[in-house]
Protein backbone atom coordinates (compact mmCIF):
# COMPACT_ATOMS: atom_id res chain seq x y z
CA UNK A 1 0.00 0.00 0.00
CA UNK A 2 2.77 2.41 0.98
CA UNK A 3 4.63 1.50 -2.20
CA UNK A 4 1.57 2.40 -4.30
CA UNK A 5 1.17 5.81 -2.59
CA UNK A 6 4.83 6.65 -3.20
CA UNK A 7 4.47 5.57 -6.80
CA UNK A 8 1.42 7.83 -7.26
CA UNK A 9 3.28 10.82 -5.79
CA UNK A 10 6.26 10.24 -8.05
CA UNK A 11 3.97 10.16 -11.07
CA UNK A 12 2.26 13.42 -10.05
CA UNK A 13 5.47 15.41 -9.48
CA UNK A 14 6.27 15.95 -13.19
CA UNK A 15 2.67 17.04 -13.76
CA UNK A 16 2.74 19.72 -11.04
CA UNK A 17 6.21 20.84 -12.07
CA UNK A 18 4.91 21.43 -15.60
CA UNK A 19 1.93 23.43 -14.30
CA UNK A 20 4.20 25.66 -12.18
CA UNK A 21 6.53 26.33 -15.10
CA UNK A 22 3.57 27.37 -17.24
CA UNK A 23 2.22 29.73 -14.57
CA UNK A 24 5.48 31.52 -13.73
CA UNK A 25 5.78 33.54 -17.00
CA UNK A 26 2.17 34.69 -16.72
CA UNK A 27 2.78 35.77 -13.13
CA UNK A 28 5.75 37.97 -14.06
CA UNK A 29 3.94 39.41 -17.08
CA UNK A 30 1.07 40.35 -14.80
CA UNK A 31 3.50 42.13 -12.48
CA UNK A 32 5.00 44.03 -15.40
CA UNK A 33 1.57 45.17 -16.61
CA UNK A 34 0.90 46.87 -13.28
CA UNK A 35 3.86 49.20 -13.87
CA UNK A 36 2.47 50.62 -17.14
CA UNK A 37 1.46 54.28 -16.89
CA UNK A 38 -0.27 56.32 -19.56
CA UNK A 39 -0.59 60.05 -20.30
CA UNK A 40 -2.67 61.57 -23.12
CA UNK A 41 -2.43 65.20 -24.22
CA UNK A 42 -3.52 66.89 -27.46
CA UNK A 43 -2.75 64.18 -29.99
CA UNK A 44 0.20 62.76 -28.03
CA UNK A 45 0.01 59.60 -25.93
CA UNK A 46 2.92 58.64 -23.65
CA UNK A 47 3.19 55.21 -22.06
CA UNK A 48 5.76 54.00 -19.53
CA UNK A 49 6.00 50.31 -20.40
CA UNK A 50 8.01 47.67 -18.55
CA UNK A 51 10.74 46.26 -20.79
CA UNK A 52 9.31 42.75 -20.48
CA UNK A 53 6.31 44.05 -22.42
CA UNK A 54 8.47 45.61 -25.17
CA UNK A 55 9.54 42.35 -26.80
CA UNK A 56 12.57 40.07 -26.43
CA UNK A 57 14.97 42.41 -28.28
CA UNK A 58 14.55 45.10 -25.61
CA UNK A 59 13.87 42.81 -22.66
CA UNK A 60 17.37 41.32 -22.79
CA UNK A 61 19.03 44.76 -22.75
CA UNK A 62 20.36 46.50 -19.66
CA UNK A 63 18.64 49.91 -19.51
CA UNK A 64 20.36 52.97 -18.04
CA UNK A 65 17.58 55.14 -16.61
CA UNK A 66 16.67 57.81 -15.75
CA UNK A 67 18.18 59.45 -18.82
CA UNK A 68 18.87 63.01 -17.55
CA UNK A 69 19.23 65.05 -20.73
CA UNK A 70 18.65 68.74 -21.36
CA UNK A 71 15.81 69.92 -23.59
CA UNK A 72 18.33 71.44 -26.01
CA UNK A 73 20.26 68.17 -26.43
CA UNK A 74 17.10 66.09 -26.68
CA UNK A 75 15.65 68.51 -29.26
CA UNK A 76 18.76 67.96 -31.35
CA UNK A 77 18.10 64.20 -31.29
CA UNK A 78 14.46 64.58 -32.31
CA UNK A 79 15.22 67.13 -35.06
CA UNK A 80 17.88 64.80 -36.50
CA UNK A 81 15.73 61.68 -36.96
CA UNK A 82 15.28 60.91 -40.67
CA UNK A 83 13.78 58.12 -42.77
CA UNK A 84 13.35 57.22 -46.42
CA UNK A 85 10.66 55.25 -48.22
CA UNK A 86 11.82 52.12 -49.99
CA UNK A 87 10.66 53.06 -53.47
CA UNK A 88 12.27 54.34 -56.65
CA UNK A 89 11.08 57.87 -55.88
CA UNK A 90 11.73 57.65 -52.15
CA UNK A 91 13.81 60.40 -50.58
CA UNK A 92 14.98 61.35 -47.11
CA UNK A 93 12.40 62.97 -44.90
CA UNK A 94 12.17 63.90 -41.24
CA UNK A 95 10.37 61.47 -38.96
CA UNK A 96 8.64 64.22 -36.97
CA UNK A 97 7.44 67.48 -38.52
CA UNK A 98 8.50 70.86 -37.14
CA UNK A 99 4.92 71.60 -36.14
CA UNK A 100 4.69 68.40 -34.09
CA UNK A 101 8.13 68.95 -32.57
CA UNK A 102 7.16 72.42 -31.43
CA UNK A 103 4.20 70.98 -29.54
CA UNK A 104 5.85 67.85 -28.12
CA UNK A 105 9.58 68.41 -27.48
CA UNK A 106 9.18 69.85 -24.00
CA UNK A 107 6.82 67.16 -22.72
CA UNK A 108 8.91 64.37 -24.32
CA UNK A 109 12.05 65.71 -22.62
CA UNK A 110 10.34 65.71 -19.23
CA UNK A 111 9.01 62.21 -19.85
CA UNK A 112 12.41 60.66 -20.67
CA UNK A 113 13.97 62.34 -17.64
CA UNK A 114 11.43 60.64 -15.34
CA UNK A 115 11.76 57.08 -16.66
CA UNK A 116 12.19 54.35 -14.08
CA UNK A 117 15.08 51.85 -14.48
CA UNK A 118 13.11 49.02 -16.12
CA UNK A 119 10.66 51.02 -18.25
CA UNK A 120 10.79 52.27 -21.83
CA UNK A 121 8.89 55.33 -23.09
CA UNK A 122 6.36 54.60 -25.83
CA UNK A 123 5.01 57.61 -27.73
CA UNK A 124 2.04 57.69 -30.09
CA UNK A 125 1.78 60.90 -32.09
CA UNK A 126 -1.23 61.77 -34.23
CA UNK A 127 -0.21 63.49 -37.48
CA UNK A 128 -2.18 64.67 -40.51
CA UNK A 129 -0.97 61.57 -42.41
CA UNK A 130 -1.41 58.97 -39.69
CA UNK A 131 0.12 57.72 -36.45
CA UNK A 132 3.82 57.91 -35.64
CA UNK A 133 4.62 55.32 -32.96
CA UNK A 134 8.00 54.65 -31.37
CA UNK A 135 9.97 53.78 -28.25
CA UNK A 136 12.73 55.71 -26.49
CA UNK A 137 15.21 54.30 -23.97
CA UNK A 138 18.86 54.46 -22.96
CA UNK A 139 21.45 51.67 -23.02
CA UNK A 140 24.91 52.47 -21.69
CA UNK A 141 25.87 55.86 -23.10
CA UNK A 142 23.53 55.72 -26.11
CA UNK A 143 19.98 56.87 -26.74
CA UNK A 144 17.72 54.47 -28.64
CA UNK A 145 14.79 55.31 -30.94
CA UNK A 146 12.84 52.34 -32.30
CA UNK A 147 9.92 53.17 -34.62
CA UNK A 148 6.90 50.96 -35.28
CA UNK A 149 5.25 53.36 -37.73
CA UNK A 150 5.89 56.81 -39.22
CA UNK A 151 3.03 59.00 -40.43
CA UNK A 152 0.71 56.03 -40.78
CA UNK A 153 3.24 53.75 -42.53
CA UNK A 154 4.06 50.62 -40.54
CA UNK A 155 7.60 49.31 -40.68
CA UNK A 156 8.36 46.08 -42.53
CA UNK A 157 11.48 44.44 -43.91
CA UNK A 158 10.29 44.79 -47.53
CA UNK A 159 13.02 45.94 -49.91
CA UNK A 160 13.05 47.47 -53.38
CA UNK A 161 10.81 45.40 -55.62
CA UNK A 162 10.30 42.83 -52.86
CA UNK A 163 6.57 43.36 -52.47
CA UNK A 164 4.85 43.71 -49.12
CA UNK A 165 3.60 47.26 -49.76
CA UNK A 166 5.13 50.60 -48.87
CA UNK A 167 7.93 50.41 -46.35
CA UNK A 168 10.71 52.63 -45.07
CA UNK A 169 13.95 52.61 -43.13
CA UNK A 170 15.64 55.11 -40.86
CA UNK A 171 18.62 57.07 -42.20
CA UNK A 172 21.46 57.40 -39.66
CA UNK A 173 23.35 60.72 -39.55
CA UNK A 174 26.67 61.55 -37.91
CA UNK A 175 26.63 60.12 -34.39
CA UNK A 176 23.85 57.62 -35.18
CA UNK A 177 23.83 53.99 -36.33
CA UNK A 178 21.45 51.09 -36.79
CA UNK A 179 20.93 48.54 -34.02
CA UNK A 180 22.81 45.38 -35.07
CA UNK A 181 22.25 42.03 -33.38
CA UNK A 182 24.20 38.80 -33.72
CA UNK A 183 22.47 35.80 -35.28
CA UNK A 184 23.47 32.18 -35.69
CA UNK A 185 24.57 32.85 -39.27
CA UNK A 186 25.88 36.43 -39.19
CA UNK A 187 24.19 39.62 -38.01
CA UNK A 188 20.81 41.32 -38.35
CA UNK A 189 20.45 45.08 -38.94
CA UNK A 190 17.34 46.71 -37.46
CA UNK A 191 16.62 49.54 -39.89
CA UNK A 192 13.77 50.94 -37.79
CA UNK A 193 16.06 51.27 -34.75
CA UNK A 194 18.47 54.20 -34.34
CA UNK A 195 21.22 54.08 -31.70
CA UNK A 196 22.69 57.55 -31.07
CA UNK A 197 25.43 58.99 -28.90
CA UNK A 198 23.97 60.86 -25.94
CA UNK A 199 25.51 64.08 -27.25
CA UNK A 200 25.45 64.20 -31.03
CA UNK A 201 28.75 65.47 -32.50
CA UNK A 202 27.01 68.29 -34.35
CA UNK A 203 23.75 70.15 -34.08
CA UNK A 204 21.07 69.22 -36.59
CA UNK A 205 21.00 71.56 -39.60
CA UNK A 206 17.27 71.59 -39.25
CA UNK A 207 17.42 72.80 -35.66
CA UNK A 208 19.96 75.47 -36.56
CA UNK A 209 17.72 76.69 -39.36
CA UNK A 210 14.85 76.95 -36.92
CA UNK A 211 16.94 78.82 -34.38
CA UNK A 212 18.75 81.23 -36.71
CA UNK A 213 16.70 81.54 -39.89
CA UNK A 214 13.05 81.39 -38.93
CA UNK A 215 10.68 82.94 -41.39
CA UNK A 216 9.49 85.83 -39.25
CA UNK A 217 5.98 87.19 -39.37
CA UNK A 218 5.50 90.81 -40.37
CA UNK A 219 5.02 93.14 -37.36
CA UNK A 220 1.45 94.03 -36.50
CA UNK A 221 0.28 97.37 -37.87
CA UNK A 222 -2.68 99.56 -37.00
CA UNK A 223 -3.72 100.06 -40.63
CA UNK A 224 -3.59 98.17 -43.93
CA UNK A 225 -0.22 97.56 -45.55
CA UNK A 226 0.44 99.52 -48.70
CA UNK A 227 1.43 97.09 -51.45
CA UNK A 228 4.57 99.03 -52.39
CA UNK A 229 7.37 97.66 -54.54
CA UNK A 230 9.56 97.28 -51.43
CA UNK A 231 6.98 95.17 -49.65
CA UNK A 232 6.48 92.99 -52.74
CA UNK A 233 10.22 92.39 -53.05
CA UNK A 234 10.45 91.50 -49.37
CA UNK A 235 7.58 89.03 -49.73
CA UNK A 236 9.11 87.43 -52.82
CA UNK A 237 12.44 87.07 -51.05
CA UNK A 238 10.85 85.31 -48.08
CA UNK A 239 8.78 83.04 -50.31
CA UNK A 240 11.89 82.02 -52.25
CA UNK A 241 13.71 81.32 -48.99
CA UNK A 242 10.77 79.24 -47.77
CA UNK A 243 10.71 77.26 -51.02
CA UNK A 244 14.46 76.68 -50.72
CA UNK A 245 13.95 75.18 -47.25
CA UNK A 246 11.39 72.75 -48.64
CA UNK A 247 13.53 71.81 -51.66
CA UNK A 248 16.39 70.95 -49.29
CA UNK A 249 14.01 68.87 -47.13
CA UNK A 250 14.58 71.13 -44.14
CA UNK A 251 10.80 71.45 -43.85
CA UNK A 252 8.09 69.17 -45.22
CA UNK A 253 5.17 70.04 -47.52
CA UNK A 254 2.78 70.56 -44.61
CA UNK A 255 5.10 73.06 -42.91
CA UNK A 256 5.79 74.82 -46.22
CA UNK A 257 2.09 75.41 -46.89
CA UNK A 258 1.47 76.60 -43.34
CA UNK A 259 4.32 79.14 -43.42
CA UNK A 260 3.44 80.26 -46.95
CA UNK A 261 -0.12 81.07 -45.90
CA UNK A 262 1.17 82.95 -42.85
CA UNK A 263 3.41 85.08 -45.05
CA UNK A 264 0.70 85.83 -47.59
CA UNK A 265 -1.79 86.73 -44.87
CA UNK A 266 0.69 89.11 -43.26
CA UNK A 267 1.30 90.99 -46.50
CA UNK A 268 -2.15 90.95 -48.12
Amino acid sequence: MIFRQRLSLNLLRPFWATIILLLIPGFFQGCATIKEKKLEKEGLTLIYRHKTQAGPAINKLSLNHPIKISEEDFSNHLYSLQYEELSLLGKKRYAISLTDLKDTTQILTKAVNHMSPENVLVFELETSRGMTIGEIFRTGNTLNFRFESIKGMEFSSASFGGGGGTSWRMVPVNGQRYRVTKKLFGTSTQENWIVAKMTLPQTSRRLLKMQRSKVSKAPAQSGPINPSAGNNQDLEKKLRFLKDLRDKDLIDDEEYEMKRKELLNSYL
